[in-house]
C-alpha cells in the first residue's frame, strides 16, 4: 500500500519517455525490466533536469517490474512503429544487422517497384454478409477498413478473424464488420527498401501501402522471381 503522507512530489509521465527509458535501460545497462522501471528512470531525470541536486550526488530508483509481459511489445522496433514511438526510417534503422553484413535481398528495389495493387476499402458499417461477397467475388483475403467522415483507415478485415468469429457465433451475418476488424496493421510507406517489406512479412502476411495498397507475401514472391537470376 501507498501511503500518500509520505510522498513530497508526483511527476506524470508519458507513454513515450516511459518506453524509451525502458529500452534504453534495456540496451545500456542490461536491465531486462518493463514500462514502469522506464517511467522511474524518465521521472529521475525529469527531477534532476529540474531541481538543484548538486554536483556529485546520486539519485536512487525503484525497478518495479521485469520484462516478461512486454516481449511482444515495446521491446519489438515494430510494435514501437505501429504505435507511433518511433519512426518508420527509425524502425527500419534499429533492425538492421550492425555487427555483420547485411545481404538480404531486395535493397536495391523499393516497394513502388513492384506492381501494386489498389485497395478496396470497406466501411465500419458494412455487414458481415457483405464483406463476404466482396471476399469471393474479388478472391482478397483482407480489406482495409476507413471511416467516411475522417477519410482514415481504422482497422482490417481478415478472412480467419471473420471465419473463427462466425464459428464460434460472437458475431451473425447481419453485425457490422467493425465487430470482426482489427486495430493490428502495418502500413508502410512505398518508399521503404523491398528488403524492409520481406522483412515485416516475418511477422505480418499483408502490408497496407501509401494507406492506398495492398501487398501480401504472393506479391513479394513474384516479385522476387521475376527479379531474381
Amino acid at each position: 500500500m501507498c501511503d500518500r503522507e509520505h510522498i513530497d512530489e508526483w511527476l506524470k509521465i508519458g507513454d513515450e519517455d516511459a518506453l524509451t527509458c525502458a529500452r534504453r535501460l534495456i540496451r545500456e545497462e542490461g536491465f531486462l525490466c518493463g514500462g514502469s522501471s522506464g517511467s522511474a528512470l524518465a521521472g529521475c531525470l525529469q527531477y534532476i533536469k529540474t531541481h538543484d541536486i548538486g554536483e556529485g550526488k546520486r539519485c536512487v530508483i525503484l525497478c518495479p517490474d521485469n520484462i516478461r509481459n512486454y516481449i511482444s511489445k515495446f521491446v519489438s522496433n515494430d510494435w514501437m512503429y505501429e504505435h507511433n514511438f518511433i519512426s518508420e526510417q527509425e524502425c527500419m534503422q534499429r533492425s538492421l544487422p550492425k555487427l555483420v553484413p547485411n545481404k538480404v535481398w531486395g535493397q536495391d528495389y523499393t516497394i513502388k517497384d513492384m506492381q501494386l495493387t489498389e485497395a478496396l476499402f470497406l466501411t465500419p458499417e458494412m455487414t458481415c454478409k457483405e464483406a463476404i461477397n466482396l471476399m469471393k467475388a474479388k478472391s482478397f483475403d483482407q480489406f482495409p477498413v476507413k471511416n467516411a467522415e475522417t477519410n482514415k483507415t481504422v482497422g482490417m478485415v481478415k478472412l480467419s478473424d471473420l471465419t473463427a468469429r462466425l464459428a464460434n457465433r460472437k458475431v451473425s451475418m447481419s453485425d457490422s464488420v467493425s465487430g470482426v476488424m482489427t486495430r493490428e496493421f502495418r502500413n508502410m510507406s512505398s518508399s521503404m527498401p523491398v528488403s524492409e517489406l520481406a522483412r515485416v512479412f516475418e511477422r505480418q502476411n499483408f502490408v497496407l501501402v501509401d494507406n492506398k495498397f495492398i501487398v501480401s507475401n504472393y506479391d513479394l514472391l513474384t516479385f522476387m522471381s521475376d527479379k531474381m537470376q
